[in-house]
């Protein structure tokens, strides 16, 4: 059987926009479509409830991705306030965790995503399938939790469970935005507190959008990968998803961190190119 290039975990939402309109999202969706968008091959474990916005979606893939959906009552569901700049998120509802034997049940994978959005990939699900599959998180659906009203608020990543910690560090790469780490942090510094926390073991890229992203193999210096020119002004959302997507897709394949952080940079650029502008 030919392994297909990425495995892609994480949750669909469904996101009420401050337009009143809704639409279907979340790591799940940017990753797959991203990593579709540059010619890989991809398999999907998500959860979805029976709202249309995610049924659509997924009946879209048709038989082009094989695909594990386990069936909630509800999706994840995020209300959206304030402007793109500025954006609030209310988390609304949320689905059981995903099946630890998941990626076992899915294609063999030369690589795999976890993209969290609200609880649902667990620690056990990080350890599953082959050894030889190489590994990476996206790691913002980890550092936010909603307080008491829903709204998110950012997690520091001292306070990430001990245990999860522990499997996060396990994997071959992380990645994260700028802001994720802290707010008012470079990139530079970001990725020297991410590499404090997460120690010697596993490579690093953090994002800083317009500035590109900054990466590290281990104890190496870091690098710096200029951003790729966007035709337009596209809207931006996902880009995060589908960075790592494609990271991840390419680092699977062979390709060096800093080769695979450079073509990450130019697919997610075309996949945002040919979306809606905001």
């Amino acid at each position: 059987m030919i392994p297909v290039d990425l495995a892609v975990v994480g949750g669909l939402t469904v996101d009420q926009l401050a337009t009143g309109a809704t639409a279907a999202g979340g790591a799940g969706r940017y990753a797959t479509e991203a990593a579709l968008a540059a010619g890989h091959s991809v398999a999907l474990l998500t959860a979805a409830g029976p709202e249309t916005e995610v049924a659509d979606w997924l009946d879209g893939l048709g038989s082009a991705v094989p695909r594990i959906v386990a069936v909630t009552t509800t999706s994840i569901r995020f209300e959206h306030a304030g402007s793109a700049d500025a954006r609030r998120l209310r988390l609304l509802a949320v689905v059981p965790p995903l099946p630890e034997n998941g990626l076992t049940a899915l294609p063999v994978a030369r690589a795999v995503l976890f993209g969290p959005v609200a609880g649902e990939v667990s620690v056990e699900l990080l350890a599953d399938g082959p050894d030889s599959l190489f590994r990476v998180a996206g790691i913002q659906g980890w550092l936010r939790r909603p307080d008491a009203s829903g709204w998110i608020q950012p997690v520091p990543l001292a306070d990430l469970d001990p245990d999860l910690a522990t499997g996060l560090r396990s994997l071959d790469l992380l990645v994260a935005s700028e802001r994720d780490i802290g707010a008012g942090l470079v990139a530079p510094q970001a990725l020297g507190i991410l590499r404090g926390w997460a120690g010697p073991g596993p490579e690093l890229v953090i994002t800083a959008g317009a500035q590109g992203a900054w990466a590290q193999v281990r104890d190496e210096p870091m690098v710096h990968v200029p951003a790729s020119a966007l035709a337009g002004t596209p809207a931006t959302v996902g880009a995060g998803d589908a960075f790592a997507a494609n990271l991840a897709a390419l680092r699977g394949q062979g390709q060096s961190l800093g080769e695979a952080a450079h073509g990450a940079g130019q697919a997610t650029a075309r996949w945002l190119g040919t979306r809606p502008p905001p």
